[in-house]
């Protein structure tokens, strides 16, 4: 897994998974399974099964099936979502603007968020040893990632759209509790060295062994004034979340209704192994009550995210593909032709429209780019068809 981490070579090692796990599973599918979700243990949560050999090595699993991730074995169970009707079976006989209906619900867009700086406090207001170990830097894309997401919603759906140092905790966690649908496109971080440095983790054997039992501590979103650390009172005793939510707090939060969220930032997917999963935001989300989460399994460059991005969202709204078929969709036009794809980055409307469609008609172009860049993506839950 570090080769794909790392964008190197990993044709064996991929092959190797799929013989001795893929392989193993797919012989039992019944004929003509196309949608397969999938509950990874420990290290395989890390995979992005995506990218793994097709039946020939011309192809990937993506060019096969529509994979989902579930955050345990029994999930559809356990919310009712098992089904024998085929994806999509809802949408049949629906008209447009039905199906529209059936994904319209209020909007949280979060992103372009300044670190250096929130509502009531700036960097030179925040004394020299409140100041974090570590400096989140500014994702300048992430602001045309909106700009994207929200070009592509239905005009009558409901929006809020929250950005630089009014993109604090307090005001996310205020517009997620009234929302449907949220894209939150901002730095995540998993088990980084110097979140458990302030933590105070490798000091203290009673924190370790906390940290141990509650790894959601050590997930986190940075959001406004990240980079100023928590205020203190007098006796230096923090009286806020400085900036971050933990997946602690999130995984605590009444999410029922919210039916989609999207985490564009890196890392957002990753987590500690457990014996049922990985516990990660995507978990942290969905023990919330968040029904469908799309997150990153490992750093995914700004623009490239933006593009991809882009292109589900067109998949999702344009299309009127379900949300599992949209990011497929979005990751196959990526390998077909990156170059192409990014070029869509600068068109708006019918223009982007018509490029996106062409885009997908065509032929997969020879020396397909990285798996770091398009299979970072991955969908947890049942999808909205």
């Amino acid at each position: 897994m570090d080769a794909v981490h790392r964008g190197l070579p990993a044709d064996e090692a991929r092959k190797i998974l799929r013989e001795r796990v893929w392989a193993q599973v797919e012989e039992r599918f019944s004929p003509g399974t196309r949608r397969v979700f999938i509950a990874p243990d420990g290290m395989l949560a890390e995979i992005p099964w995506c990218a793994l050999p097709g039946r020939t090595d011309e192809r990937f699993l993506l060019d096969e099936y529509v994979l989902g991730l579930l955050p345990y074995g029994a999930y559809l169970a356990d919310r009712g979502e098992v089904s024998e009707s085929p994806p999509g079976a809802a949408d049949r006989g629906r008209t447009v603007d039905e199906r529209r209906a059936a994904s319209d619900g209020a909007w949280l867009l979060v992103g372009n968020v300044d670190y250096d700086r929130r509502t009531g406090v700036t960097r030179r207001d925040a004394p020299a040893s409140d100041q974090r170990p570590f400096h989140w830097e500014p994702l300048p894309y992430t602001r045309v990632e909106l700009d994207d997401v929200a070009e592509s919603l239905p005009e009558a759906a409901n929006r809020v759209r929250v950005e630089g140092a009014e993109a604090t905790t307090d005001r996310v966690l205020q517009e997620l509790a009234k929302c449907r649908f949220a894209h939150i496109a901002t730095h995540a971080f998993f088990a980084d060295p110097r979140i458990q440095a302030e933590l105070g983790v490798d000091r203290d054997p009673a924190r370790h062994a906390v940290v141990r039992r509650h790894p959601l501590l050590l997930n986190g979103i940075a959001f406004a004034g990240a980079n100023l650390g928590p205020s203190r009172d007098p006796l230096g005793v923090p009286t806020d979340d400085g900036g971050v939510l933990t997946g602690n707090i999130i995984a605590h939060l009444p999410l029922a209704h919210l039916e989609l969220v999207v985490l564009s930032g890196c890392e957002t997917g990753a987590g500690a192994a457990s014996g049922d999963g990985a516990v990660g935001l995507q978990r942290a989300f969905h023990l919330a009550g968040a029904r469908n989460v799309v997150s990153t399994l490992w750093r995914v460059d700004d623009r490239s995210t933006a593009v991809l991005m882009k292109l589900f969202y067109h998949f999702r709204h344009d299309e009127h593909l379900g949300s599992l078929e949209a990011l497929r969709q979005a990751q196959l036009a990526v390998l077909r032709d990156p170059d192409q794809a990014e070029s869509l980055a600068a068109l708006r409307g019918p223009d982007f429209r018509k490029a996106a469609r062409k885009l997908v008609a065509s032929e997969p172009r020879s020396g397909r780019l990285a798996e770091r860049v398009w299979a970072g993506f991955a969908h947890s839950g049942p999808g909205i068809d």
